[in-house]
């Protein structure tokens, strides 16, 4: 029969001691191993997220440790010298340090281990390439395409929009970074037909509408190159051609003061005279009208 300690109110008060089952003290212990373990690995998560694996950056690290055929040392050593080296990557691009870039192309994005890691490699050099195009960086988007930068283009060419290049050549055009359209339409292959399947707008109407003089001369030359090479009627189509609300891109030089652009549609031969469906308006009525505001603002 077990007997049990009775407390004494004496100063030789006998302790009572209660003997544990060895199974039930090893599932404590593991409980307790295993509850610290997941309160490291909670704590440890934020510095994994902060030292680059992931925090924002293209690719995954996850993308690059799942069913790789590369050794995981090697792998890693990798990834993780990708993730250091992106920050730098990007800023280079947008400041235009074609130096820079080749340097951490050659030493840090060079081949991969294996097809996983290629990936993450492939989205942080695509990544800088289009911070080079939007910051009009026409240098250093040359070394990126120079050491293999993908830009998606060839993913959604067919389309009529052109795709992502498209969109590309569209926003250069707007921007006035007439090299790198330059570079969107001769070393990437960009159509300078593409239009923007909401706005209507090409590359020419584009630049027209926002006073780019060196945008519109690059793509007139293209669509002179094409008249002279093909068909008349195509080049002909995109000189005239009208955007969402019908105008053309004469129209939005001369309602924009644009008289740069606007000289240079008219000589490229640009239709001064195609009517505004919305108000009858021309590229030509829009001109005189504004150049006789100005004149009475002069007089007045």
């Amino acid at each position: 029969m077990r007997s049990f300690g009775v407390a004494s109110t004496s100063a030789s008060t006998a302790r009572v001691v209660r003997r544990r089952h060895p199974v039930a003290t090893a599932r404590r212990v593991s409980s307790r191993v295993s509850t610290r373990a997941s309160s490291d690995e909670e704590t440890s998560a934020p510095s994994a997220a902060t030292s680059g694996r992931g925090g924002g950056t293209p690719g995954s690290w996850n993308l690059g440790v799942a069913h790789s055929a590369a050794n995981s040392t090697d792998q890693r050593s990798f990834v993780d010298r990708l993730f250091k080296a992106y920050p730098t990557l990007v800023a280079a691009a947008k400041d235009g340090d074609a130096a820079r870039i080749a340097a951490l192309m050659d030493d840090v994005y060079v081949a991969a281990p294996d097809a996983s890691t290629k990936k993450i490699r492939d989205a942080q050099v695509r990544a800088a390439a289009l911070e080079a195009i939007r910051s009009g960086k026409d240098k250093t988007l040359e070394v990126l395409l120079a050491r293999g930068a993908d830009l998606g283009i060839a993913e959604s060419g067919g389309e009529s929009d052109g795709g992502v290049g498209g969109e590309l050549a569209r926003g250069a055009a707007a921007a006035g970074h007439a090299v790198v359209l330059d570079v969107l339409l001769d070393t990437c292959g960009v159509s300078v037909f593409s239009k923007d399947a909401k706005t209507g707008r090409t590359a020419l109407l584009c630049a027209a509408a926002n006073g780019h003089e060196a945008c519109v001369a690059r793509v007139l030359a293209r669509l002179m190159d094409v008249e002279a090479r093909e068909t008349r009627d195509a080049a002909s189509a995109c000189l005239n051609a009208v955007d969402g609300d019908g105008n053309t891109a004469a129209m939005l030089a001369a309602e924009n003061d644009h008289a740069g652009c606007l000289n240079q549609l008219r000589g490229a031969g640009c239709d001064m005279e195609i009517a505004r469906e919305s108000d009858g308006a021309t590229a030509m009525g829009i001109h005189r009208a504004r150049v006789l505001s100005r004149i009475r603002c002069i007089e007045g």
